[in-house]
């Protein structure tokens, strides 16, 4: 199947393999053009590199401050490490007993957020944030 995509920058079409290889042979273009083995759509984004996303501990507070998603007063305790946001401890409580304490103490003191983190995904989720949504949040405070 090969896949006609709009590029945004010339916009014109470009025609892809399903492994993303461009074709430029018009003629197997046409023949599979007749035969109806081209999908037409939007050129497909690139997915971000989650995995590179992190924010330090104070771009992150400022970030969360920032959206309203803890208080000011929430932002310095947790940055003093005396206590978790409400927020925060709604999702630890959410965990086995056991993986409670482990996951109070993470929080605490962790030094940087990881998008990918089991805990940043869990406290995202449960503020109704979409990975879409945590992407830019991530991108705009690394530069808090």
């Amino acid at each position: 199947m090969l896949n006609l995509r709009w590029t945004d920058d010339t916009r014109t079409a470009v025609v892809y393999e399903e492994d993303g290889r461009s074709v430029v042979n018009q003629g197997e273009l046409l023949r599979k053009a007749l035969a109806g083995k081209i999908s037409v759509g939007k050129p497909a984004k690139p997915e971000p590199d989650r995995a590179s996303m992190t924010l330090t501990m104070p771009q992150l507070l400022i970030g969360l401050k920032d959206r309203g998603w803890i208080t000011e007063a929430e932002g310095d305790a947790w940055a003093a490490a005396t206590a978790l946001p409400a927020s925060a401890l709604a999702v630890v409580a959410t965990l086995p007993a056991d993986a409670q304490y482990a996951a109070r103490m993470r929080l605490l003191r962790m030094s940087k957020a990881e998008r990918t983190s089991d805990l940043v995904q869990a406290l995202a989720a449960a503020e109704g944030v979409s990975d879409t949504e945590l992407d830019a949040f991530f991108a705009e405070f690394a530069t808090a």
